[in-house]
């Protein structure tokens, strides 16, 4: 080592530290100041937003699908689900009806006799499963929480009327007397006249309960006709115009005289002799029918005989009920006619 640094060093040795070095050294660590108010505040503030967000992501978890309406079960507590989480199923009666029920609903059909009453016809459709009686499936009816509709059809009721419209609407709800939410729609179709009975039981959750029975008698549907068909002793007649008050339509190879707008029809008319027969209708609503012979007869749009009409053409047409179909279709009921 030179002279030079060798001086140097000798200078550091007798300098050495302080005396307030050497009592900062024994004395205690110092600890850092606390942060101040503000920033205490701000990280106050962000932990509870984050344990806000934290419980708000919890309720839309486990907490917001609890209050939504559960799928339909088999128990008699309300259980119910709405149409976005429903599955359908179609049920198909023999009356020719069809109906679109939750698949996890219950399904109890009567067919008349030997059941009881062995004048009904049609199904009770239940959300959960229903109180079953002696009298059988007629009777049954919804656990308290649920909701049954039933539709039937009484064979007794020889009323004719056209058919209901459809799709049907709950605007034709008729109400019962009396507390609660029960009621009926009054239904025709292919000629026969049904009830549908809603029944809300007194614990039904009918916020959740309603949308799914809206939406089962909305479906409510009945096939198209085909032509010259017949079902429940109601045929179809083809081509028929509902405002035409006198037209001759051909059935089952016999000649009829409709009368659309009175919804009835009369016939079979006569025939010729000579096998060649012309019919035909003024516009005064006056109906002929013309012989190659030269004979014939005429009758207005109520089937009755004018004056003038040669021997065999001169009674009465047996008149016949008719009503006009959901799809537009006359059906006329012939009885013995057909």
């Amino acid at each position: 080592m030179t002279e030079r640094w060798r001086a140097k060093l000798e200078e550091l040795d007798r300098e050495g530290p302080s005396d307030d070095v050497f009592r900062r050294a024994k004395a205690e660590p110092v600890l850092p100041e606390e942060p101040p108010p503000r920033a205490r505040t701000r990280i106050r503030v962000a932990t509870g937003v984050a344990a806000f967000v934290v419980f708000a992501l919890a309720i839309s978890l486990f907490a917001i699908p609890a209050l939504r309406p559960g799928r339909a079960g088999t128990g008699g507590q309300g259980s119910s689900a709405s149409d976005g989480s429903t599955g359908w199923t179609t049920y198909t009666d023999p009356l020719g009806w069809t109906l679109e029920v939750p698949a996890q609903w219950t399904t109890l059909s009567f067919t008349g006799a030997p059941e009881v009453p062995g004048y009904a016809h049609g199904a009770s459709f239940f959300s959960g499963l229903p109180s079953v009686t002696p009298g059988g499936p007629f009777s049954a009816s919804a656990a308290n929480g649920d909701v049954m509709v039933r539709i039937s059809h009484d064979d007794r009721d020889a009323s004719i009327a056209d058919d209901s419209s459809f799709p049907l609407s709950m605007d034709d709800f008729h109400p019962d007397p009396g507390p609660g939410n029960s009621g009926t729609i009054a239904m025709r179709g292919d000629g026969l006249a049904f009830s549908i009975e809603i029944v809300y039981t007194a614990k039904a959750d009918i916020a959740s309960l309603s949308p799914l029975v809206d939406h089962m008698i909305a479906s409510i549907a009945f096939q198209p006709w085909s032509p010259s068909e017949t079902r429940n002793g109601w045929t179809v007649v083809d081509g028929v115009q509902p405002a035409i008050t006198a037209e001759w339509v051909s059935l089952n190879g016999k000649e009829w005289l409709a009368n659309a707008a009175g919804r009835e029809v009369f016939g079979p008319g006569p025939t010729c002799a000579g096998g060649l027969t012309d019919h035909e209708v003024a516009e005064t609503g006056v109906a002929f029918i013309v012989c190659s012979d030269g004979t014939g007869g005429q009758w207005n749009s109520d089937g009755e005989p004018i004056a003038g009409s040669y021997q065999g053409f001169a009674d009465p047409l047996p008149g016949h009920p008719a009503v006009l179909s959901w799809d537009g279709k006359l059906l006329v009921k012939l009885g013995t006619f057909g």
